[in-house]
Formats: structure tokens, sequence, C-alpha cells
């Protein structure tokens, strides 16, 4: 039984044998057909890579075809993502069954049945030309720059003049952007010397807008330059006299590029004095212009972002409180043009009543004197504005009311007290009270004795008339 049993035992594994056998000869099997049908693709393999070439050479010649050079400008065919309008004939785009034609260096965008009505050559193209000039403006070192009236570069002068004669009531000034191949094209110009000749009046304003701010980005080093960038972010963390700090900083510059931030910061400071026109508020105009004028050297991404908050509170100060001295210092030259005029109307009220006969002696020596003393008021009127007007642009801080034109009123003894111009040894020590210079002009006067004759007021020279001041 034992011996039957032990022959009986490997009959067991036989089921199991005979699976390994088959699968071991599937296998052979399978490795033999696909060997097989390899040999058989290696002459297909030829012809699909073939293919392939001759579909890639197929799809250069497509671009090559897309591709048009006209007038320096590489025009490529590009598929449309988002709303565009032809920069020659400003219609949109049919999307998704119009294409554009777009050049890789200028960005200039057009139809296909426009390119031809291009009018200027391509700016990036001419680059290399404008740089071997001589004339460059943009990426020059401030200090290299001329200027015309010794302060200024010529540039940033014409642009700010243009901006403030066309643009200050723009909505959307220094925010909005420009078309980018009109700017590419002015800035070439520029470089190539041609700056003279321009005419600034013909270009849209956000285009001579987005120039200005391409010229302060392009400087070799910031307008804040980069020594005094942490010493401006340590200024904006502080809670007590941040303000006067920032003009402290302000003052350590170096000069050209102190004269170009007295500039810059006036012209914003009356940008934003139109607020209710152009939609520019301080923080606006900061958010714009503080990446420009205001940039560390290397920084990571990181701490740029970190610092932007920063950056535009401290050009937010500087244009808040520039903003706070221009308005009063309005208000103070619109008060002394309403005293000028009611001096005048009272000097032309005298002037129709002086008479000569004996018995009107003693009114007419009272009028004389107060037509004497208005026309020293209106002498010192005219030097009060000149003095505020040539403060206005500067870049100082108010620290008081004592530098600003006086207003109280007061009462007429009082003008009497006030010295004449010729025994003033300086101006600054005399503050000009138009309130009672009103109160002068609109006080009623009697006469005793009606008038019998007007003395011409003709007599006077035209060139020493205080009216004419």
């Amino acid at each position: 039984m034992q011996t039957v049993s032990h022959q009986e035992n490997p009959g067991r594994d036989f089921p199991v044998t005979m699976g390994v056998n088959a699968f071991r000869g599937f296998m052979n099997e399978f490795m033999n057909s696909r060997g097989g049908s390899i040999e058989a693709e290696k002459p297909r393999s030829g012809k699909a890579k073939r293919t392939k070439e001759r579909k890639k050479d197929k799809k250069a010649s497509r671009k090559q075809e897309d591709r048009i050079v006209y007038l320096g400008h590489e025009l490529e065919s590009k598929i449309i993502n988002i709303p565009t309008a032809c920069e020659i004939c400003n219609s949109l785009f049919k999307w998704p069954i119009e294409r554009m034609l777009v050049c890789q260096n200028c960005r200039h965008t057009c139809h296909r049945k426009c390119y031809t009505r291009i009018m200027g050559e391509c700016g990036l193209a001419r680059s290399s030309a404008a740089r071997s000039h001589g004339h460059r403006v943009f990426g020059v070192p401030l200090s290299q720059l001329s200027s015309s009236d010794g302060k200024v570069p010529s540039l940033v002068d014409r642009l700010i003049t243009t901006i403030e004669l066309r643009g200050i009531y723009t909505e959307g000034i220094y925010r909005k952007s420009g078309i980018h191949s009109k700017i590419q094209e002015l800035k070439t110009k520029i470089d190539e010397g041609k700056l003279p000749e321009l005419e600034l009046e013909v270009y849209s304003v956000h285009i001579l807008a987005n120039l200005l701010k391409l010229f302060l980005r392009e400087m070799p080093e910031p307008l804040l330059t980069f020594e005094y960038y942490e010493e401006f972010l340590r200024a904006a963390d502080l809670t007590e006299d941040r303000v006067s700090t920032l003009f402290s900083i302000l003052k350590t510059l170096p000069k050209p590029n102190f004269d170009l931030m007295e500039r810059l910061i006036f012209h914003l400071a009356r940008v934003a004095y139109h607020e209710e026109a152009n939609r520019m508020t301080p923080n606006s105009l900061a958010i714009v212009f503080a990446p420009c004028i205001l940039r560390q050297r290397h920084f990571p991404a990181q701490d740029a972002l970190s610092d932007i908050s920063r950056q535009t509170l401290c050009i937010e100060l500087i244009i808040s409180e520039q903003l706070k001295k221009l308005a009063v210092t309005l208000k103070d030259i619109d008060d002394l043009d309403t005293a000028r005029h009611s001096a005048n109307t009272r000097i032309r009220q005298i002037r129709s009543s002086k008479i000569f006969h004996p018995e009107e002696l003693a009114p007419a020596k009272k009028l004389l004197e107060e037509e004497d003393l208005l026309v020293n008021h209106l002498e010192e009127i005219k030097k009060e504005k000149d003095h505020l007007t040539c403060r206005l642009p500067s870049l100082t801080r108010t620290n008081s009311d004592d530098d600003l034109l006086s207003t109280d009123d007061g009462s007429l003894d009082e003008i009497d007290a006030v010295p004449s111009s010729s025994d003033q040894s300086s101006f600054s020590s005399y503050s000009t009270k138009p309130a009672k210079i009103i109160a002068l002009a609109d006080q009623p006067k009697k006469h005793s004795h009606p008038p019998l004759k007007k003395r011409n007021s003709n007599n006077l020279p035209s060139d020493e008339d205080p009216i004419m001041v």
C-alpha cells in the first residue's frame, strides 16, 4: 500500500507541471510571433519617419508664408485669444475665424489686409542705429542729459508741459496704457536726436504719459537712487515725523535727481488737484510711479512684493504733502487777485472824484493819501504773488502758517501803520492783508461838497498806472 501510495503522489503534481509547460510554450510562441512583427515593421518605421519629416517641412513652409517683413516689421500670423483691435483701421478682429499679424519686435498688431498701410518703420529694428548715433536719451545717466533750464532734462520738461496743457483733465491719465508700437516709434525718434523737431502735440496724451514712465523705468539708477532705498522704506515704517523724515531724505539726493523729483512731484500734485475730472488720487499716482522711481538693485521676487506697499506709501505721502501746499498757495494767490481787483476799483473811484477848488483841498488831501496807500499795497501784492508763484514748485514742506499769506480781518486804522515799500528793509518781513484792502475799497466816502471838476486820469504815464500792475 505504501509503495502504491508513494507512486501515486508524483501524479498529484502532474496538473501543475502541465500548466507550466503550456504557459512556457505559449510565451515562446508569443515571442516568436512578436519578433517577426518587429522585423516586419522596420521598413515601415522609416516610412513613418519620412512622413513626419514631410509634415514638419510643410508646417515650416506654411509658417514661413505667414511671416511678412514690411518696413522692418517682422509680422507673424497669430491666433486671437482676447478682444484685440487693429492699430491701422481700429476695428476689432473677428474671433475665431480671423487671425492677426503681430510684429515680433515692436508688437504692432494689424489685419493682413492692413499691413501695407503701416506708415512708420519698426522702432526696435532701428535700435542698433539709434544706440550708435550718440543722441540717446533713454537708459542714460541723469547727469549726462542736457536740460533746457539747467535742471530738468529737455524731454521730461516737454512731456510734462504738454501733458499739463492737454491732458491734465483726461480720465485715467498715467493709468491707461497707450499704443505700444507708437510709444516705441516715438522713443526711437528721440534716441536718434529728433526731439527738437518733434511735435508732441500730435500724439495721444496716454502715449506721452507712458513715454514719461518708460523714461523713468529705463534710468540706469532710479530717481531716488539705490543708496537711499532702505532709508525711504524705514521712513515709511515710522509712526511719528514720517513726512518730515521723507523730506529730509529728499534733500540729500544728488542735485540732478532732486531737481527732477521736484518737477515730477509738483506735476503729480497738479494732476491729483484735478482728481474729480481725471480720477487719479495721490494713491493711484503713487501705485503707478513708485516702481519707476523707487526700486532696489537686486532683490528676490518675494522681497519685492513685500516692499510694494511701503514704496507706494512713501510716494503717496510726498504727493499728498505737495498737494496740500499747492491747494493752500493757490487759495492765497486767489485772495491776492481779489485784493488787487478791489484796490484797483477803489483807485478808480478816488480818481473820478478828485477836485481842485480851494474849499475842497482838505477832502482831496485825504483822498490822495488813501490813493498813495493803495498804490503801495498794489506793489506789495504783486511782489507777494510773484513770491508765492516762485515757491509753488519747490519740494519743501510747510511746517507752519507763518510763511503763508495772512488774511485775518483787522480795523481800518491798522492800515496807516503799514510801512511803504521804500521804508521796508526786506519784503519777507511784511505781510499783506488783502481783507483790509477790500474793506478800505468797500468803505463809502462822503463829500461835503459836490465835485466841480474831475481830474483826467490819463495824466499818468501808462507804465506807471497802478491799475495795470
